[in-house]
Order: C-alpha cells, then sequence, then structure tokens
C-alpha cells in the first residue's frame, strides 16, 4: 500500500486522483505498486463517452492525457490530448469495469502498451512544454511530439511524427486489447477478473473460462493462420486441410439470439444459411461459440469456391456444409485459453459424423508427408497448428497454412475489350502495398463463361472511372482501351505465379469475394520457418495409427498417409489405389538458405529499368568496399522488395536472420540487425534487401554518435529551383563551418541533399539531438524565405525543411551507397561540394552509371572523413 505519509512530488500529483475515487467501490488500483521501467499505456476507455487515455511513467507516476479521437499515425494529424490528474503505475496494467457511481465509471480496455524514450532535451522538456519522444510499443511506435496549447495549459496536442511507422492507416480500427485479446464489449460481460485496491488482479474461481451461463461475447474475431513455405515438422503440430470456402464463425446463444453466422470480417451471414441455422440449433448445447469454414463439395470430393458462390446467388443452400474445426466457447466456458487438442476432443463430442455440420478431423506428426497426400488429391493446402496453441483472435505463428498453389485474393481496378464477341476481354488486378497505393499485379483471363463473363461486367460497370486506380497502370497493345474500376470489387484468383516483373501468371478467376474490403487486400508472402537440422537419410515413417485427434483410423497398411487417408480426415468417401506419396520436401527453403531463387530465370526488382535480383547483388558487391566502412556495427533499418518496388516492406529486427548477420541489444526487447563484411551484406541481398538505412552510432558506442546529419527536403510540388538547393546546401556548410566543423555531402536518391558531419564519438543523444536543432532553428530565424525547421507539410511555405530529427536515437538515413526502391534505381551517393554545383542533382546517380562513376574516381569523394576529429561545440 501507499504511505499515507509520504509527500514526494509525484505522491503529491496522486492526490487528486485518490480523492476523486472510493477503493471500496472501484477495482481501480490505488497506486500501491510500481511496475520496473519507462513504460506507456493506452487504455480504451468507455465512459460517459468513449475515449483513449495516453499514459506515460514520468517521475513517479503516470502522466494522462484523454485522446476524444484516438492516437493517429498520420503526421499530417494533430490529436487534442486533455491532460488530466496524474494516475498511480499500477494503473498501467489495470483492464477491466470501474462501477457505477464511481468516477469515470465504464470499461477500460488495454489498447496498447510498451516502453518510450525521450528525445533532445530529456523529460524536463514535459515542463517547457514540448515532449518529443519515442514509443516501443505493438500499435504504436516511432517518434511522436506532446506540444502544450498556450491558451490553455491543459490543452496538449499528440503529433506522429513523420518517420517510417507513418501512414494514413488507421489504427483505431483495432478493436481488441493486446493483453487479453478482447473487446469492450467482452470485457464488460467477463466476470472471471476482478480488482482489489489492496491487492490487484484476482482469480473469481480456479481454472479457465467465464462463469458457466454467465457470459458469452457478442463477437469474437477469427484467428488467423500465417502463410509459410512448408509445413513444420514434429510432433507438436497437428495438420488439417485447408478448405476453399468462406471462414464463419457461429454464436448460440438458444436462450438468448439464437444462432448466428458471422465472417472473418464481422459481416452477419445469418440469413443466408438457414440449413445451417437449424442445424446448429440442433446441437446439444445451449450456448457457445465455433470456428469454421462454409463450402460446398464438388464430384471429386474437393470444394468448390465458384459452386459455392452460386448457392448464394440462387439461394440454393442445400448443398452448403459447414466444417467446424474449433470450440471457443462452450456453455458459458470461455476455452481460449485451454490447449488446441483439448478444444477439438471436445468439438468432437458434440458435432455429429455426417450431415451438413460436421467436425475437421487432423492428424498429428508427419506433416509433409500428410501435405503431399493432399496436394496429389489436387486441394488447397494444409493447415498446421500447435496441439497446445490457445485460440487467438489475430494472426499468429501457432496455426501456419502452406498452399499446393497460388491462390490469393486481388482487387479488380479494371477490365479490357474483348476482340473475340465476349462481354469484356480480362480483368486487371492489383493489390494495396505498405503504402496504401494500388499496384497493378496482371491480368485475369479465364475462369469464367460466356454467361459468367455477362454478369461480371453487369456486376462492373457501376464502378466505372475515367482514371486508373493503379500507381503503376498497364500500358501497350494488349491493355488498349482500358475500362477503370473504382478499388472495391475483391476477386479471388488461382495463378502459377508471380512472375519477375511482378506480374500473375496463368491467372484464373474463382470469384468474387464479399467478406473482404479492398484495402485489406495485399501481396501475401510465405514466411519463413526458423532453420532446422537437415535430417538423415528418410526411414519410412511409423504407421498413422494413434495418430489422428481420436485414434480411431490408422492409416491403410501402415507408413506415409495416401490419398485415401485424406478423405478420411475430411469425411469424404473414395476408391482407389494407394498413392505413394513424393519424397519430403528439404527442411531449410533455398531461399533461407540465402540461395537466389530460379537460377539463370530474369527476375526484374526494377520492373521498367528491368534490374534483377542478381544486378543488385552484383552492384553491392562492387561497392561493398567503399560502403561497409561507414556502415559497418551500425543497428540498421532494412526496405526489403521480395518481388518488386511495388511490394517492400521495412524490417529491422534480427528475426530469423542467418550468419554471418549479426543481432545486436540496442536497449529493446527485440535486437537490430548489423553487418560487418561482405558476405553478411550478401545474405541480407539475397533475402530481398534493396535499401540500407542505419543509425547514427555504432553497436560498439551506441550511446554516443559519430556523426550528424541534415537532410535538406525541398517542397514536394518541385516548385524551388534546383539552384536554390544547391545555395541552401552551401549555406549551412559555411554555418556549420562557424562552429568549427567541416561536412560532406551526399545525394540522397531523392529530392534532397544530406550534409553529414562527421565526429568523434563523444557527445550523448541528447546532446547532439539538441544541437541539430538549434541549427535548423539559426538557419530558420537567418534566412526565414529559403528554410523551415517546421516538420508538418502545411507550415513550410514553399521553403525547404531542414531535417535535423534524424540526429535522435533509433532514428535513421540512407547509407552512403544504398539503392533506393524507386523508380529509376538511384543511389545515396556521396560526391564532392565541387560536384553539387557542377550539377551533380539528388537523384542523377543510379545502378546504372555508378560503376562508371567509381571507374572514374582519382580520389575519394569525402577525403579525410575517418581521419577528421571534431567534437560538437561546447
Amino acid at each position: 500500500m501507499a504511505d499515507p505519509t509520504d509527500k514526494s512530488p509525484h505522491q503529491q500529483g496522486l492526490q487528486r486522483y485518490r480523492e476523486m475515487r472510493d477503493f471500496s467501490r472501484t477495482p481501480e488500483p490505488s497506486g500501491s505498486q510500481s511496475p520496473p521501467g519507462d513504460i506507456f499505456v493506452v487504455q480504451k476507455h468507455a465512459a460517459s463517452h468513449l475515449h483513449y487515455d495516453f499514459r506515460l511513467r514520468l517521475h513517479g507516476a503516470l502522466k494522462s492525457w484523454a485522446l476524444s479521437k484516438g492516437p493517429s499515425l498520420d503526421p499530417g494529424q494533430h490529436r487534442l490530448a486533455s491532460q488530466t490528474e496524474d494516475h498511480p503505475l499500477d494503473y498501467a496494467s489495470f483492464e477491466g469495469i470501474i462501477p457505477a457511481g464511481n468516477y469515470g465509471a465504464g470499461t477500460v480496455l488495454i489498447w496498447d502498451q510498451g516502453t518510450w524514450e525521450p528525445l533532445e532535451g530529456g523529460k524536463g522538456d514535459y515542463y517547457r512544454g514540448r515532449l518529443h519522444f519515442i514509443l516501443h510499443g505493438e500499435r504504436l511506435k516511432g517518434r511522436w511530439t506532446l506540444t502544450r496549447q498556450q491558451d490553455d495549459p491543459k490543452k496538449w496536442m499528440l503529433t506522429k511524427d513523420n518517420d517510417e511507422y507513418a501512414t494514413q492507416q488507421d489504427p483505431l480500427s483495432q478493436e481488441t486489447s493486446v493483453v487479453s485479446g478482447r473487446t469492450l464489449e467482452e470485457i464488460a460481460q467477463d466476470r472471471d477478473r476482478l480488482w482489489t485496491s489492496d491487492q490487484g488482479e484476482v482469480a473469481s474461481r480456479a481454472g479457465f473460462g467465464h462463469v458457466p451461463g454467465g457470459s458469452l461475447p457478442a463477437y469474437l474475431e477469427p484467428q488467423a493462420a500465417t502463410l509459410v513455405e512448408q509445413v513444420p515438422v514434429g510432433d507438436e503440430w497437428l495438420h488439417e486441410i485447408k478448405y476453399d470456402g468462406y471462414r464463419m464463425v457461429c454464436r448460440i446463444d438458444k436462450p438468448g439470439n439464437g444462432v448466428r453466422f458471422y465472417s472473418r470480417k464481422g459481416y452477419d451471414f445469418t440469413g443466408r444459411l438457414k440449413s445451417l441455422k437449424q442445424a446448429m440449433l440442433a446441437l446439444p448445447l445451449e450456448q457457445g461459440w465455433f470456428d469454421g469454414e462454409i463450402l460446398v463439395f464438388s464430384a471429386s470430393g474437393g470444394s468448390d469456391f465458384h459452386a459455392l458462390q452460386q448457392a448464394f446467388k440462387e439461394g440454393k443452400e442445400a448443398g452448403i456444409v459447414y466444417l467446424v474445426f474449433d470450440l471457443m466457447n462452450y456453455e458459458g466456458y470461455d476455452l481460449r485459453g485451454a490447449p488446441l487438442v483439448e478444444r477439438k476432443a471436445l468439438l468432437q463430442e458434440l458435432l455429429p459424423p455426417d450431415g451438413p455440420v460436421r467436425f475437421v478431423d487432423h492428424v498429428v506428426g508427419q506433416g509433409r508427408e500428410f501435405f503431399a497426400a493432399v496436394c496429389e488429391q489436387r486441394l488447397e493446402g494444409v493447415l498446421s497448428k500447435r496441439l497446445d496453441a490457445e485460440y487467438q483472435s489475430q494472426r499468429t505463428k501457432t496455426w501456419l497454412k502452406v498452399k499446393c498453389a497460388q491462390r490469393q485474393e486481388f482487387v479488380v481496378g479494371g477490365f479490357t475489350e474483348s476482340d473475340a464477341g465476349r462481354p469484356f476481354g480480362s480483368m486487371l488486378a492489383g493489390y494495396y502495398n505498405d503504402r496504401d497505393e494500388l499496384v497493378f499485379a496482371g491480368k485475369i483471363k479465364t475462369g469464367y463463361s460466356i454467361d459468367a463473363s455477362l454478369a461480371l461486367l453487369q456486376t462492373m460497370q457501376p464502378y466505372e472511372q475515367p482514371e486508373p486506380s493503379f500507381v503503376n497502370p498497364p500500358s501497350g497493345e494488349e491493355y488498349r482501351n482500358p475500362h477503370w474500376l473504382k478499388p472495391e470489387l475483391v476477386a479471388e484468383v488461382a495463378f502459377v505465379e508471380l512472375s519477375g516483373s511482378g506480374l500473375l501468371r496463368h491467372a484464373s478467376f474463382k470469384g468474387l469475394r464479399e467478406d473482404k474490403k479492398a484495402i485489406e487486400v495485399r501481396l501475401e508472402e510465405p514466411e519463413l520457418l526458423q532453420d532446422e537440422p537437415v535430417p538423415p537419410t528418410p526411414q519410412p515413417p511409423p504407421a498413422f495409427a494413434d495418430r489422428s485427434a481420436t485414434a480411431r483410423r490408422p492409416v491403410k497398411g501402415g507408413g506415409v498417409p495416401s490419398v485415401d487417408d485424406v478423405h478420411d480426415v475430411h469425411h469424404v468417401r473414395h476408391t482407389g489405389e494407394q498413392a505413394e506419396a513424393p519424397p519430403s520436401p528439404p527442411p531449410l527453403s533455398r531461399r533461407a538458405r540465402g540461395e537466389l531463387p530460379r537460377p539463370g530465370k530474369v527476375v526484374p526488382v526494377f520492373p521498367h529499368e528491368r534490374i534483377t535480383r542478381e544486378d543488385i547483388e552484383r552492384y553491392y558487391e562492387a561497392v561493398a568496399p567503399r560502403m561497409l566502412p561507414y556502415l559497418a556495427d551500425r543497428p540498421l533499418t532494412l526496405i526489403s522488395c521480395r518481388t518488386n518496388i511495388y511490394a517492400c516492406k521495412f524490417t529491422k529486427h534480427a528475426t530469423n536472420i542467418p550468419a554471418p548477420v549479426k543481432a545486436v541489444d540496442a536497449g529493446h526487447e527485440e535486437r537490430y540487425i548489423a553487418i560487418d563484411s561482405w558476405p553478411a551484406l550478401q545474405v541480407l541481398v539475397r533475402l530481398g534487401v534493396v535499401e540500407i538505412h542505419a543509425w547514427q552510432s555504432r553497436y560498439t558506442d551506441l550511446e554516443h554518435p559519430d556523426r550528424m546529419l541534415f537532410d535538406l527536403d525541398p517542397p514536394e510540388d518541385e516548385s524551388l529551383p534546383w539552384e536554390r538547393l544547391v545555395e541552401a546546401a552551401l549555406m549551412l556548410r559555411i554555418h556549420l563551418q562557424e562552429y568549427g566543423l567541416e561536412s560532406y555531402l551526399q545525394t540522397t536518391g531523392g529530392k534532397g541533399y544530406y550534409v553529414v558531419v562527421p565526429l568523434l564519438p563523444a557527445a550523448a543523444w541528447p546532446e547532439m539531438t539538441g544541437f541539430s536543432k538549434r541549427i535548423s532553428k539559426e538557419m530558420e530565424a537567418k534566412y526565414p524565405d529559403r528554410f523551415t525547421a517546421q516538420l508538418a507539410k502545411e507550415k513550410r511555405g514553399g521553403r525547404i525543411y531542414l531535417d535535423w530529427m534524424r540526429n535522435g536515437r533509433g532514428a535513421n538515413a540512407a547509407e552512403p551507397y544504398s539503392l533506393r526502391a524507386r523508380p529509376g534505381a538511384p543511389v545515396a551517393t556521396p560526391i564532392t561540394w565541387e560536384e553539387m554545383v557542377a550539377g551533380a542533382r539528388p537523384a542523377y546517380f543510379n545502378l546504372r552509371n555508378i560503376p562508371e562513376r567509381l571507374a572514374a574516381l582519382s580520389q575519394d569523394p569525402w577525403p579525410g572523413y575517418f581521419e577528421l576529429r571534431q567534437k560538437l561545440p561546447g
């Protein structure tokens, strides 16, 4: 308990919090515990109005602000943050209900949590009214700023900095707790988690789950599987057939609302599944939550997605079956915390052996042999799940999926006219990248009859618009007379592969999906499993007897699972000879071993320039001797483009990266990537890395940066003459020389230049960040018509933004000689000041002309860089 005689500042700051609450009536903590570290938490709070409470641990308490609109990841959105009373540190772990009659009565959900660290002037900047900091949360990451408003000291603005975590995507679409996975509604209904002011959280009863019959969540978001390249090995995994239908969760509440079916995005399908509703009502339970797939079986025993759509269209639901593979709630008991194998055992007891609702059986172990038999039967693939896995309403790696053939959703962004008398020629497909740009992915030529084409045309025509939504719209004779569509329709597509230029090969239309929004369609690429040892020469595996859910069906004849066994697993009869499974695939993919994909095949990462992965590797090998001295031992942020530059993502944490790449400790929970040799750089390139960004310090002395960097960022509208940018760079150089600091120049490969100042690693981060900010402010004051230190683009007014924020701990910039994942394959290139004056523009150097430049150099463009011994002025 807190000492009532404690008069320390943070206890005095909590006094108002305590005066406003009766801790005998509310489960909120009173301030008796102190979690370690500089924590932060965002709590979604359904009180008199829904809002988000943003809290930072600062000087012994949780400084707190209420955000009525919640946080935004868009730097252009400034969120009003109304400061409230300080809260005790143990409030950071509070998730539950504040009873009626108490201050703040309502439901509290932990929406995000993690740690934070101040930038520039440290924590003392809070008292000066502008706190700049980094968040390391599960949903909120990167640099942020809290700014107090002059007209009201209780009003602040929370703003996201324009860094690699900035996006226009709405983070509030994620509605579940990062701690429990529950929604506000589920927490409000829950009765198994209680708080007391003197003990904290206490269990209401032994065991897991809700009070029997006392609680049934209104909605449960389905768990999602991670796509991987191969089936995991080991007896800790069970394996199910992956079906081709609609994912559907089902809620049964016979005393209440009866039976409801919901898609994976929460759409209510109950009205279209009346027969299945009656079948679920016949099950021997009063309440429950089920997870499964609805589908229509084909004559050959597989699932037929097109037939499912036709059944919906024609209102003929008699052939639709519900294959159930999980049970999340039984008679009010929450089973999500129970092991999967136990949930399935109970599920099997509830379901009939045949009929419109069926149990999805599985096998345990021998996953690769099972996968081979599934693919031989031309089924979609395999779902592999850990036996001990809890049920989590998110994508996890305890559930994995492996596909026999490529099959994904794509956005329909247009169609072409037919020259053969058909209603239309081809659909034009695309997907959204990490920047929310619609990327063209090729044509869908087959998969529909004349009648189906006519129906599709009638569906597409209302979405026509004059301009394409693709960031890279197709052109050429084969795309003549295109009809562009609003990007709202989503198609299920089967295809052989994505070509090296990122286009679909042999794409076939399977149907339109009603259960997914277009903006959610992303290119789904397999993730790499952890490295596994190469097994000895394979021996005949043991019989499959006693390895299914109930050990009631041994494999015929022993050995590997056959086609017949695959049919037994999903209760579809099949007659014929047992097929011998092909050899198991190698345990570690060639990509994971760092080998180039498809030797000899042209794979353009830069489609328009026809630059392949091999070209990129040759480039980095050529520049490695020049690049590595600047790059070595720095924590890295990488931009990887597994197919092409229109489908890239950021990577900085060392997860499953093979040696000789290093995993270095940067003071966070996850380790950073670092390299110091060409073989390590080669591994990164072969794993798809195109751009390489790095910190301004090396991990050998992480807290003392050895360079300072300014990014001269001209206006986006390109209204500034290039000559003015040159003058600005020279002005900055002269200003730095007035402090006794020499600097070097680098093109960015984009629109501006970097001015780089080498330093002895003597000053700590706050000192360097504060000094660089001071320089930017001085340049703005000295040349107000040319420079601005304002991050907000709307406040720059046609001036050059002198970005000093790359000098904070964890901030990064493109390394010398790094490629940029942009059209033209530009390179961030060290140049001399004289070369800039002579005409070397920011994007002049690229992968094609760099070799000629390096061959012609008579001296290093940054002479004396590593010998220069300079420090920040005192």
